[in-house]
């Protein structure tokens, strides 16, 4: 009986296997089709800056920060938003195309492809910015990587291990600080949220996901540092992320389930982070562009890395050692807990020096794409 059921299982998982990859074959298909069209052309325009947005810019306030910050520097009469997601939000920012659904939620490698087919169509020079390069890249990357670099496509790496990594695979890459730098303003956010920060207490920002309060270790060593912060303390957990599993709100409740706290009830602008970011004292995160959002407003943070992607970002402000791998959680985070808490506003003052630089550095893929544009200027 056992081994007729194991012999069913494999052929149903067999079935399954053979259905997607046919699926997936239809869904490049019918890609590839609307593509070519000649409809979907975008007529040759000397004047435009077609910038492909960051992917999920309605549900992921990192992506937003990225799309905000990439768009601050092109007049809006010369901004092409090509976007897959959030059209209410990006037709509010800059002229919008939008790409069709067929590129499923999730698979940001199709996407990739889909978006390298049209660029090719049009004819146009490309350039990559604000990437990280992770430290186990799929298959599929290196090969878009490798392929858009042959192409003549120069990607502009956020943090300098990135920078590393393309060239080590034989991709041209040059540094370029994250692109969120370049849009700095504050919004106040609603008379809830002021209010909270009216209060005679220190605040701190904190933000996790359910990778971290799945592992036993992080979760534990969490609470036992936050439970350390006086009564002059208030901490908000702030969710970066809105999608499918990746809900932050349900790891940030749980936590402060464990330390009392106010979890935000919507995702926040990136303007009202870093509004946010300059009443607070400090930062945890797991979510790199609440880190980077916060640094933008001189917010020092200890960041929960994942991917290797914090390290890089970090030490473009000299604060790798703040940047926390999950094998080193035990032996590094508290060590960072206690520095950012003993001598933060030393830590401010550091980042807030540097951050001209770091902006300028921001700048250099945006300009090099307005220098193209007839009649810009600075």
């Amino acid at each position: 009986m056992n081994w007729a059921t194991d012999k069913i299982d494999l052929v149903k998982k067999a079935l399954l296997t053979k259905w997607k990859r046919i699926r997936r074959s239809l869904r490049e298909t019918a890609e590839t089709i609307y593509l070519y069209l000649p409809y979907q052309k975008v007529p040759e325009n000397r004047n435009l800056v077609a910038v492909w947005t960051a992917p999920r810019i309605t549900n992921n306030v990192g992506d937003r920060a990225l799309t905000e910050g990439s768009i601050n520097l092109i007049p809006d009469s010369n901004c092409l938003l090509i976007a897959r997601d959030g059209q209410e939000y990006a037709d509010s920012l800059a002229k919008v195309f939008t790409f069709p659904q067929t590129s499923e939620a999730g698979r940001f490698i199709d996407f990739v492809k889909i978006i390298a087919k049209w660029l090719a169509n049009q004819k146009v020079k490309v350039q990559l910015f604000s990437m990280s390069w992770n430290t186990s890249p799929t298959s599929a990357a290196k090969q878009a990587a490798l392929s858009a670099s042959k192409n003549g496509v120069t990607t502009f790496s956020r943090d300098e291990l990135s920078v590393r990594r393309l060239r080590d695979l034989g991709v041209k890459a040059e540094f370029a600080a994250d692109v969120s730098f370049l849009r700095s303003n504050y919004v106040e956010p609603n008379d809830e949220v002021q209010a909270w920060f009216n209060r005679p207490t220190k605040k701190v920002l904190v933000n996790v996901s359910d990778w971290v309060t799945d592992d036993p270790t992080m979760f534990t060593g969490l609470i036992s540092a936050l439970s350390s912060l006086g009564d002059d303390y208030e901490i908000l957990y702030v969710p970066m992320v809105h999608y499918g599993a990746n809900t932050d709100t349900v790891a940030c409740t749980k936590l402060a389930n464990e330390v009392t706290g106010w979890v935000l009830p919507k995702l926040p602008t990136p303007s009202e982070l870093r509004w946010m970011a300059e009443r607070s004292e400090f930062s945890i995160s797991a979510r790199m562009h609440c880190c980077l959002i916060g640094f933008a407003a001189g917010l020092p943070s200890v960041g929960l890395e994942y991917q290797g992607k914090f390290e890089g970002a970090f030490k473009v402000f000299g604060l790798e050692r703040f940047a926390i791998k999950p094998e080193e959680f035990s032996a590094k985070f508290l060590p960072a807990f206690d520095e950012i808490v003993a001598t933060n506003a030393e830590l401010r003052a550091n980042i807030l020096q540097q951050l001209p630089d770091v902006t300028a550095s921001a700048r250099v893929p945006v300009d090099l794409a307005l220098a193209s544009i007839k009649g810009i200027t600075d």
